[in-house]
């Protein structure tokens, strides 16, 4: 049996976010219900300890364990198993939400998917989890399912007479990430100005109640609220943005090579009669105008590879040549049915 455990990072920021919006939430209601400000120095010491228990509960509810085994798929939260689901189901797989706020990256929401024998489809989502959790968790799915596979032919090797055709794409990584640094930094700075902007609101808004936020008494619960709001609004996306940018990194190749038979990324080899269900972004959009990442994802022996060509959004940074290997892509891959532009 496998075990899979929602992240810590991940838990954490269940925490500040619960925290910080409990307490915002407080201090207006209060404000509002007395129509006298937040005059009793004695309550946002009692606000804080209020949010800080929210936010704990917040991120003990999202914290869950997948068990995994040949039989079935264990969801379990506070020790006791929520939901259960047969691994004979007639198809089990992931499927991931991105969100975004007003065009700005806000997450992601992972699911296992699944087709269940009376024909309905059910997502269920896997809260806490990390990217990397959540793809060995699927690849072990994967591999219980439809067990090991093991490399049954050789890999053809073109002769004199019959030279395979060979089409190289060189992926200019070290400027798409410039490109993407940049934009990162500049998300970061509006990521700042609008904390400032939240810190002077808050303390003209508490002064003006009639509280002394400087006194001894005040100032540091004051003091714990603004280092809460800078973890929330600047550290938090500092720390996400290179996250981020590392995960990027990883996953831009440095250059393809593909022909009829085999896929070469980067130093790693693919049968093209080995891979399945092989996903890729559409080159374009109705609008064009879209922060949707720029992505290819397939199959391969029970994994899932995953990598990254820019942002459909012209305005971002991508891959000039990428349409042209998404329409190769599919030449060779509609021969299988394997080949799908996944929106």
């Amino acid at each position: 049996m496998s075990v899979y455990k929602s992240s810590i990072h991940k838990l954490l920021s269940y925490f500040l976010i619960a925290a910080f919006v409990s307490i915002l939430v407080l201090t207006i209601l209060f404000a509002i219900v007395t129509n006298d400000g937040l005059n009793d120095e004695e309550l946002l010491p009692m606000f804080l300890v209020i949010s800080m228990v929210v936010g704990i509960l917040n991120a003990l509810f999202h914290y869950i364990t997948i068990s995994v085994d040949e039989e079935e798929i264990k969801f379990t939260r506070f020790n006791r198993v929520y939901r259960t689901i047969s691994m004979r189901e007639p198809s089990i797989s992931s499927y991931i939400v991105n969100h975004y706020v007003n065009g700005i990256p806000a997450g992601k929401s992972l699911y296992v998917r699944v087709f269940h024998s009376n024909n309905k489809q059910k997502d269920y989502r896997c809260s806490g989890f990390s990217k990397k959790q959540f793809q060995n968790l699927i690849g072990q799915i994967y591999i219980l399912r439809n067990g090991e596979q093991v490399v049954s032919e050789p890999v053809t090797q073109p002769t004199d007479t019959e030279e395979l055709i060979k089409v190289v794409y060189d992926i200019p990584k070290d400027e798409l990430l410039v490109k993407e640094y940049r934009r990162q930094t500049k998300l970061w700075i509006v990521f700042t100005v609008i904390t400032a902007v939240i810190v002077i609101g808050l303390y003209i808004f508490l002064s003006s109640s009639g509280l002394d936020l400087f006194s001894s008494e005040m100032f540091t619960p004051f003091l714990m609220m603004v280092g809460l709001i800078l973890l929330m609004c600047i550290g938090i996306p500092f720390f996400t943005f290179r996250k981020q940018l590392n995960a990027i990194s990883k996953d831009i190749p440095s250059r393809l090579m593909v022909n009829d038979t085999t896929i070469t990324i980067d130093d790693e080899h693919f049968q093209v009669n080995q891979i399945e269900n092989i996903k890729v972004t559409p080159p374009k959009y109705g609008n064009n105008m879209n922060n949707q990442k720029r992505s290819i994802r397939f199959h391969h022996q029970g994994r899932t590879y995953v990598y990254f060509f820019g942002y459909v959004n012209p305005t971002l940074p991508y891959y000039e040549n990428y349409e042209d290997l998404c329409i190769h892509l599919e030449e060779i891959f509609r021969k299988q049915n394997q080949f799908i532009y996944e929106i």
